[in-house]
């Protein structure tokens, strides 16, 4: 398969699907037009430091979502996930950005450990009593982290309604007619996995308004990765935790924070529509891209570790031999669909004569009333 061109939009059918780079955000977005984007969907870094990684010393600044509020459509969602406890730095990066700060809905995923031991062991050091130990030996520091936030951000809409700023920009709506399996709406941001909610909170999950899916498995996390070689790399999994990979690994990916595809690929429908354009600007291994790329929309994604990129790169380009669709095609139908408006292709029509004086007086009342009502043409499709 052809490499895609760096950072470049699909347009034409005979266009990749994706295009990525190994680069680093906010630099690597420069080279984006303005308002070319569908919808951000990405996992940033949590700002947490585990294991005092660098990588994840820090939330993005405002920097990043500057250059994704540039080059968002307008009404372009932003679906970032964060820490419980760094998810309100990452919410005021993305508000000083320009974003406006729709809503927050979380991923229960119920697997997550406790960072700390219980105390007996270190009661005992400072020399506690036997009732002391007994009351207090298995008291820990922290909860167990089961779920994870999601900010739900958008780019305010340049259109009288959102009706019109999807006939403009095919952005600014929810997926929210389509109804899950358990019988709930996907716009009410519930999951397919209801009953793990049921039984994690022992109670009804309707209502809850989250996101409940397992964590990526191995199996998915090796599937992609078949005939993946790193030089001087062993071929087998290292030994060491998620949070610690010091030794690269063949055909698994060992990036340690992968997100579940079935997620990213719900998220991707319900905050797109078909044929969108998704960005990941810290994209990592990619779950992202793999889940836009199933739910028939382009990707364009970046990741300045060379590790991951390569990752990234293998896993997208084995699922563009598997999926049946082409989700460029897809994109050019759907803006064409969109475009086919009577307004609107009147305004097309007449806006050369008007410039030219050579239109009659009905018709420049005509365009009048349509501008009012559409407000200006965009200048990308």
């Amino acid at each position: 398969m052809k490499t895609p061109n760096f950072l470049q939009i699909p347009v034409s059918p005979n266009s990749s699907p994706f295009s990525i780079c190994n680069g680093k955000s906010p630099d690597a977005l420069r080279v984006l037009p303005d308002n070319s984007i569908d919808a951000i969907i990405t996992d940033p870094p949590y700002g947490l430091g585990y294991n005092h990684n660098e990588w994840d010393a820090n939330v993005p600044g405002p920097q990043v979502w500057l250059e994704c509020y540039r080059i968002g459509k307008p009404g372009a969602y932003l679906v970032a996930f964060c820490a419980k406890r760094t998810s309100h730095h990452l919410a005021k990066a993305i508000e000083d950005a320009g974003f406006e700060i729709k809503d927050k809905t979380i991923w229960f995923h119920g697997q997550g450990a406790s960072k700390t031991e219980p105390l007996d062991e270190r009661l005992k050091d400072a020399g506690a009593n036997e009732k002391v130990l007994e009351l207090f030996g298995n008291y820990r520091g922290d909860i167990r982290p089961l779920y994870e936030d999601i900010i739900i951000a958008q780019k305010p809409i340049q259109a009288p309604n959102l009706a019109i700023n999807l006939i403009k920009y095919g952005t600014g709506v929810l997926n929210s007619a389509d109804i899950l399996g358990n019988g709930c709406y996907a716009g009410d941001i519930l999951c397919e996995y209801e009953q793990i909610i049921q039984d994690q909170l022992s109670g009804k999950g309707s209502g809850i308004g989250v996101l409940s899916f397992p964590r990526a498995s191995q199996k998915e996390r090796a599937d992609a990765c078949k005939g993946l070689f790193f030089d001087g790399a062993t071929n087998k999994r290292p030994k060491k935790n998620g949070h610690a990979n010091e030794e690269i690994t063949n055909e698994f990916n060992f990036h340690p924070t992968v997100k579940p595809i079935a997620l990213m690929k719900f998220l991707v429908e319900l905050f797109s529509i078909p044929g969108a354009v998704i960005l990941d600007p810290l994209m990592g291994s990619s779950s992202t891209g793999v889940g836009a790329l199933l739910a028939n929309r382009r990707f364009i994604g970046v990741e300045m570790d060379s590790n991951y990129f390569k990752i990234a790169k293998h896993r997208l380009e084995k699922t563009v031999l598997e999926i049946p669709h082409n989700p460029v095609e897809t994109a050019i139908n759907v803006h064409q669909l969109l475009k086919d408006n009577d307004g609107l292709n009147f305004m097309r029509e007449i806006q050369p004569k008007i410039k030219d004086g050579s239109a009659s007086l009905d018709d420049f009342r005509k365009y009048r009333e349509l501008l009012k009502k559409f407000g200006p043409l965009p200048s990308v499709a």
